[in-house]
């Protein structure tokens, strides 16, 4: 009798750990996990990043203390460029490439009839889903939810880099929400 009452507790453990895990694998369902690996998803594809108004290298007149910190911190090479004429005076021109370093942190990506330079700098993660409405026929939910900045590039927390391109509180967590969809892979962003 007693050796029965064993097999009988552990089969029916192992059937509610199996129901459990059914359950908690269906990825078209609308609940915390399936939503954050739907939101996290997309801050994986969309890193945080600030940008430059020209892809690089560019030319550039003058100083910039902005791209000179930059430079300072190994992400950037900078360089003599050719002289700029305006209004009959000439004034000296630097050209800012990216190095092996900065190419780490950087995309190129297009931005109306041009491309720019992002440099990324962190991730998002959600931290926690506060609430989601119910899904209707449209297969869409609002998602109300907490995210951190994670992966921090190390030169993202210096104080020229912070003040020129980097306003936000590196360590804060933000509330946002977000239209997720429900698509054949899952809930989507």
């Amino acid at each position: 009798g007693r050796m029965m009452s064993k097999k009988a507790i552990v089969s029916t453990m192992a059937a509610v750990c199996f129901l459990v895990l059914a359950v908690g694998c269906n990825k078209k369902a609308a609940n915390d996990a399936n939503l954050e690996n739907g939101i996290n998803q997309f801050f994986q594809d969309n890193p945080e990043c600030f940008w430059f108004a020209e892809k690089l290298p560019a030319t550039y007149p003058g100083t910039h203390d902005n791209l000179d910190r930059l430079v300072q911190l190994g992400l950037l090479a900078k360089v003599p460029g050719p002289p700029y004429h305006a209004a009959g005076e000439v004034s000296p021109t630097f050209t800012y490439s990216l190095t092996d370093e900065g190419r780490k942190s950087a995309v190129v990506t297009p931005f109306m009839n041009s491309v720019h330079t992002n440099m990324c700098y962190a991730k998002r993660k959600v931290t926690k889903i506060l609430s989601f409405t119910e899904p209707g026929q449209d297969n869409t939910t609002i998602v109300e939810y907490t995210w951190k900045l994670t992966d921090v590039a190390s030169w993202a927390n210096d104080p020229i880099v912070r003040r020129f391109y980097i306003p936000k509180d590196l360590s804060q967590e933000f509330k946002d929400r977000s239209q997720m969809i429900l698509t054949n892979h899952g809930w989507s962003v």
